[in-house]
This record gives structure tokens, C-alpha cells and sequence, in this order.
């Protein structure tokens, strides 16, 4: 195991930096390749399971904007912002991995619907 390939595990920031000067030096031969294949796989499936979450994220709103008073969506809105300024701060910053962050239990940011496939859902507390 090169030095290269160890310093993966150690600290990813500085093994991405390395890899990306390799190529820029002519230097392709000494690239992590076995880590760098894996991590453009994680990187694939991160992507197809971020789109997912956000359909689903996108459909609860969209049901939410459908059956709740407009007071309730106004208070969801003033609730929201600050949560979508840390996502927005977030997102300018380059991470390895993506953390999602919940609300809190309780908290009306917490979906009132539940989606069973994209066309059948439920709204909770409803018969």
C-alpha cells in the first residue's frame, strides 16, 4: 500500500489535493487509483440518493402548500429560513460527505404527509 493510498484513511482532504496535483504534474502513474474509482462510485450513488430525497423533500412541500392554511404556511416559511441559510452556507463549502439535517421531533418542519409511491399518500392525523 503506497503512502499515497494510506493518507485516504488519515486525512481525505489533503489525499484529494494530492491526487489532483498528480495529474497536472504529467504524474499519472503515482495516482491513488483503487481509492479514487471508489470514491467516484460513493460520489454516484451520494448524487442518486440526494435527488431522490429532495423528489421526496419537493412532494411533501407541494402537498403541505395543497392542505395547509396559508397562517400555517407563512409560520413554516419564517421557520424554514434560517434551516435553508445553513443549508445554503453548507453547500458552498466542499465536503467529502453530504450531512443531512433533520428537524427537530415535534417540530412542524417535520412532513404531515406520508408518501407511500408518487401517486398514493396519506396526510397524518386524517381517516
Amino acid at each position: 500500500m503506497s503512502d499515497l493510498s494510506r493518507l485516504h484513511d488519515r486525512d481525505f482532504a489533503e489525499w484529494a489535493r494530492r491526487n489532483a496535483e498528480l495529474p497536472r504534474a504529467g504524474d499519472l502513474g503515482a495516482l491513488d487509483v483503487e481509492h479514487l474509482l471508489e470514491e467516484l462510485d460513493d460520489m454516484g450513488k451520494s448524487e442518486g440518493r440526494e435527488l431522490e430525497d429532495s423528489c421526496t423533500i419537493l412532494l411533501a412541500h407541494l402537498l403541505d402548500w395543497q392542505y395547509q392554511t396559508p397562517a400555517a404556511l407563512r409560520a413554516l416559511a419564517r421557520l424554514r429560513r434560517p434551516q435553508l441559510a445553513e443549508q445554503d452556507h453548507r453547500a458552498a463549502r466542499p465536503t467529502r460527505q453530504a450531512t443531512p439535517q433533520d428537524p427537530e421531533p415535534g417540530s412542524p418542519l417535520t412532513a404531515p404527509v406520508v408518501v407511500h409511491s408518487i401517486e398514493t399518500y396519506s396526510v397524518v392525523g386524517s381517516s
